[in-house]
């Protein structure tokens, strides 16, 4: 990319030399949040399950772990799309990157 001076190769460089960062972003700090919010997200829906249909039994146990799955599982599908596709995640992510750099 940086030979051939396509949009977004200082950048994609940049994100390659400090990947260890990167990663601890996208990993750590996107995957708590978007737990936080989807626990919390499906506990409001489970309340509003109850009590539109005033279910007895809390459902909030049975849609919290199926919410839980679907996290897990997804980020273990995230992860392995990620190993196989990193050149062309890293190419499209530092060419949406360049986009917003100050010139």
């Amino acid at each position: 990319m940086a030979t051939k001076k396509a949009k977004g190769s200082k950048c994609a460089i940049k994100l390659i030399k400090h990947s260890a960062k990167v990663a601890n972003i996208c990993a750590d700090v996107i995957g708590d949040i978007a737990g936080v919010l989807s626990g919390a997200i499906s506990a409001l829906i489970a309340l509003k399950i109850s009590t539109n249909y005033n279910l007895e039994f809390n459902t909030q146990f049975l849609l919290s772990a199926l919410v839980a799955s679907l996290t897990v599982g997804g980020k273990a599908i995230g992860k392995e799309f990620a190993q196989k596709h990193t050149t062309k995640i890293v190419s499209v992510f530092s060419k949406v990157l360049s986009v917003f750099k100050r010139k």
